[in-house]
């Protein structure tokens, strides 16, 4: 848990400051936050947007994509002067290649499907979506 501390000033010298008391922050309260929410539905609907650009832009580019990554592995995470053809660069690439090739295939687009469906409904705060049966 995390513990936030609260400092005032002193009316008689406006340099020192005081420890007054700590909060206490607890998980319970930071996942029923509506902040919480937001941001996490944000983060979500952010990778299913650049997953899909990522897979789909592999679709057409997987030749030049698959050489590159063949040639330099995971060192392209790093860092290379390899350019990728995807329109995510050397990441794209990697993780459609990853994902497309090694994994699951064209079913990769169901985790682009499952991420924008939570995304939506922890951003709105209502199933729009139901992803489980009640």
């Amino acid at each position: 848990m995390a513990n936030k501390v609260k400092l005032k000033k002193i009316n008689n010298n406006p340099q020192q400051l005081r420890q007054d008391k700590e909060e206490k922050v607890e998980v319970k309260q930071l996942l029923k936050d509506e902040r919480t929410h937001k941001i996490t539905g944000s983060i979500c609907l952010l990778a299913s947007f650049l997953l899909f650009v990522a897979f789909t832009s592999y679709l057409f580019t997987w030749e030049d994509d698959q050489d590159i990554v063949f040639q330099h592995g995971y060192k392209l995470l790093i860092g290379t002067d390899a350019k990728a053809a995807n329109l995510l660069g050397t990441l794209g690439a990697f993780l459609s290649h990853f994902f497309i090739f090694k994994s699951f295939g064209i079913a990769s687009y169901l985790i682009c499907t499952f991420f924008f469906i939570i995304g939506i409904n922890l951003f709105f705060g209502a199933k729009v979506f139901l992803y489980q049966k009640m």
